[in-house]
């Protein structure tokens, strides 16, 4: 019950994002998270973690072209998170 329960979270969390993340979003992340597996305390870390593989400064990104990206990814709730890092695995 309890895995189904999670598959069903997730489902809705995809749903719910579907249309936030393009492609090159995904490439993104791709880059940033090459062959890892996400522990659930890395879900918290997902805009700081591609600001540090892109070389950028969490407090001066909001000048740099990615940063609607950034702002997606912080404003997840904890239940999305899993999406975008269920899908980058």
């Amino acid at each position: 019950m309890a895995s189904g329960r999670l598959k069903y979270l997730l489902g809705h969390a995809r749903h719910e994002l579907a249309e936030s993340f393009c492609e090159a979003d995904f490439g993104l992340l791709l880059n940033c998270y090459q062959g890892e597996v996400f522990s659930p305390d890395q879900f918290r870390s997902l805009a700081s973690d591609l600001l540090d593989d892109l070389g950028l400064n969490v407090g001066t990104y909001d000048q740099d072209p990615i940063a609607p990206l950034i702002d997606k990814l912080r404003a997840l709730t904890p239940a999305q998170r899993v999406a975008p890092a269920d899908a980058v695995e």
